[in-house]
This record gives C-alpha cells, structure tokens and sequence, in this order.
C-alpha cells in the first residue's frame, strides 16, 4: 500500500481538534519546512508561498484514505491547495512531504513559523 508524507502545521497536530484525521498515522517525527514561507493566524493558520521563515510542524506517514479525508478537510484543491515541499526532520534528515498552502495572507503574519 503506497504512503504520503504530510507535513502539518496547525489544528492537524497532536493536541489540537483535528487530529482524530491522523491518529491511525505514522508519527515520522517533528520536522519544519527547508525553504521559507510565510505563517499567518485568523483564527485558523494559512501558509502562504512568501519566504519569512522556516514552518514549524509535525510529518506524517498516511495512506491514500486517510490523504483524501484530509483533502476533504482542508478543501483541496479549492481553498487551501495541497503542494510537495522540501522538509527537514529535527534529526537532520531531509525529505518531501505535501504542505497545504492557504488561498492568501489572511490574518496576523506569525514571523517565528510556529501555530
């Protein structure tokens, strides 16, 4: 059966209220992005494609059920679009996970990357 790394940064994170989608996942470790973006709040988080900073999460190892139900969840390809970055593990490692990317700067820029 073919995985997907997800690489999520908000309310998909352990703690947080949609995390139920992932909790059957494989937890590959805490990880952020290789290249930067930009982070922005209201209410909900949006990472938009304008370098500010490294973004801070958590990747996923998914299958295909669980990759669709998240697309459901996060209204791709409508609202946010699902795009395959460069990520860094914090052991170092380097590898490429889908990122959902919001519509636009909505909100309150977070400069430090972290939701």
């Amino acid at each position: 059966m073919k995985k997907y790394n997800v690489f999520v940064y908000g309310t998909l994170k352990q703690g947080y209220g949609n995390h139920n989608f992932l909790e059957n996942s494989e937890f590959v470790g805490n990880a952020y992005t290789f290249d930067k973006y930009s982070l922005y709040i209201d209410n909900i988080p949006f990472v938009v494609n304008v370098p500010v900073s490294h973004i801070q999460g958590e990747l996923y190892r998914v299958d295909q059920k669980t990759l669709s139900e998240v697309d459901r969840l996060e209204g791709h390809p409508y609202f946010y679009k699902r795009k395959r970055v460069n990520i860094k593990l914090e052991s170092g490692k380097l590898t490429r996970g889908w990122l959902y990317f919001g519509p636009e700067s909505i909100g309150k820029l977070e400069p430090s990357g972290k939701y």
